[in-house]
């Protein structure tokens, strides 16, 4: 099956490119040299990403870390380019055409049409993926979100839980943006920090520096304390080791079980699916986190993706938090996501069951953001 999800992949991302190119030939009368030059540097952008995904396994130096980041741009950039020429030659192009066939325009004018259509779709998707550039590298919010319940016991009435995801420390996600992240953990005042799962994408979590880091925000809160789940980046960049790592930092790691302290609090973990051990499924990783919380303890439960939520709402759960989706970070991503995650974003209420999903305090791939912002979740009990 993942095989042929990646299959269709590469396939509409080469589609994509030689739409592209095929529109710039239609539209501009460039000498065959420039075409065969564009032509080029569009087949090197496209493999971009994949290749130097592959050498940064191999070594990181400043050329590797600048294609990776070039690469990355042109994935998001490509994908609003030809949501732009879609959108322009709907509104321009087509009825230049209708207007030609209806010998309304001559094929002059159709001529022009299209190449002002493509020039504008060009301009657009430059000034669209520089904003969103800007979003996903700019402030990260702080969502302050009460959470109402006569679940809540009163010694926790008025605490903060803190709650993070999917930072994706690595070679595009660095030292500037952990510190946009530690701005917006430093402006709240909370009792415990969560991180929920795909924290890095460093092979076997790097030198640990930032799990250090990570570590330290924990400290900031009243408890001093951090908790943290998998996520399935912590699986790709090394599993067990990157777990060893986190908590070597001073990180508890919450591997399906629960902590509880005497305000009544029960904090329960779940790996991400893609860390579970062969054979155990995610409904029987939930049931043994939360197995032998008490009743009357207010549980959250850590959850990297918000899958079987349903499910999880059965099981005494009062709160679950999750991130995973990036609130779709940029389309087309953004109109899919909902179609794999019915609950991919903000607050939602199942039965007694609270659940949040975070769209991240970083990003991954193109530093893009779009209809999504990155975001530090601000979790305030209420007891009622």
């Amino acid at each position: 099956m993942k095989f042929v999800f990646f299959a269709v992949l590469i396939v509409a991302w080469l589609a994509a490119h030689r739409y592209v190119f095929v529109r710039l030939r239609e539209s501009l009368r460039l000498a065959p040299a420039i075409r065969f030059t564009i032509g080029s540097l569009m087949i090197l952008m496209a493999v971009s990403w994949p290749v130097s995904r592959m050498l940064s396994r191999i070594g990181e130096n400043l050329a590797v870390h600048l294609f990776q980041g070039a690469g990355s741009y042109w994935m998001g950039f490509m994908a609003v380019l030809v949501m732009t020429i879609f959108a322009t030659d709907l509104l321009i192009a087509l009825p230049a055409r209708i207007g030609n066939r209806r010998l309304v325009l001559s094929q002059g004018a159709l001529v022009a049409a299209r190449k002002v259509s493509f020039l504008v779709a060009v301009a657009s998707a430059v000034v669209v993926s520089t904003i969103a550039m800007a979003v996903a590298t700019g402030p990260v919010a702080v969502r302050k979100v009460d959470i109402a319940s006569p679940a809540v016991p009163a010694a926790l009435d008025g605490r903060t839980l803190l709650f993070l995801s999917d930072i994706h420390h690595g070679s595009l996600v660095g030292v500037d943006d952990l510190d946009r992240i530690e701005a917006a953990v430093k402006s709240v005042q909370f009792d415990v920090i969560l991180f929920v799962g795909d924290l890095t994408d460093e092979e076997n979590g790097g030198d640990g520096s930032a799990f250090e880091r990570f570590a330290s925000w924990g400290r900031l809160g009243s408890s001093g304390r951090a908790f943290a789940v998998t996520g399935n980046h912590e699986r790709y960049s090394g599993g067990d080791a990157v777990v060893g790592r986190l908590q070597q930092a001073g990180i508890q790691v919450l591997r399906q079980q629960a902590e509880c302290n005497d305000a009544g609090l029960c904090l329960a973990g779940v790996d991400d699916p893609a860390m579970l051990p062969d054979g155990v499924g995610f409904d029987a990783a939930v049931v043994r986190a939360v197995s032998g919380v008490p009743d009357d303890a207010f549980l959250v439960l850590l959850s990297h993706q918000p899958v079987m939520v349903d499910f999880v709402a059965g099981t005494g759960v009062d709160l679950m938090v999750s991130g995973h989706t990036h609130h779709g970070q940029f389309p087309p991503a953004t109109f899919f996501t909902p179609l794999f995650y019915p609950y991919w974003a903000g607050l939602y209420r199942i039965r007694d069951m609270f659940l949040y999903v975070s769209s991240g305090a970083g990003f991954w791939g193109p530093p893009l953001r779009l209809g999504s912002h990155p975001e530090v979740v601000a979790l305030k009990l209420r007891r009622i």
